[in-house]
């Protein structure tokens, strides 16, 4: 994950009151995979859990409604669709949160 990347990613979790998210990004920063798909983006880490940071609150994806799916505007780059989400998926693909 890039230091732009981060940046944005602490900034979108501080608006959204999940400060500790960003700092397990952090710690990790280097081992994490920042996958996009048509604009959805999901953390991957090493163990297999994952954050939803942006998603498209009108698609279903990975098997998950999009009323799943809780999300905001994010801080910068924002879109119609895409909102900043604060969902944990743990490794056997289950949201958390």
């Amino acid at each position: 994950m890039s230091e732009k990347a981060m940046r944005i990613f602490a900034a979108d979790m501080h608006a959204l009151g999940r400060d500790d998210l960003a700092q397990e990004v952090s710690a990790h920063r280097t081992e994490i995979a920042d996958l996009n798909y048509y604009g959805d983006e999901v953390l991957l880490f090493p163990d297999h859990h994952a954050i939803l940071w942006r998603w498209d609150r009108n698609r279903e994806l990975f098997g998950w409604s999009a009323s799943d799916v809780k999300t905001q505007q994010c801080t910068d780059y924002p879109t119609l669709d895409v909102g900043c989400s604060t969902a944990v998926v743990s490794p056997d693909g289950q949201l958390e949160r």
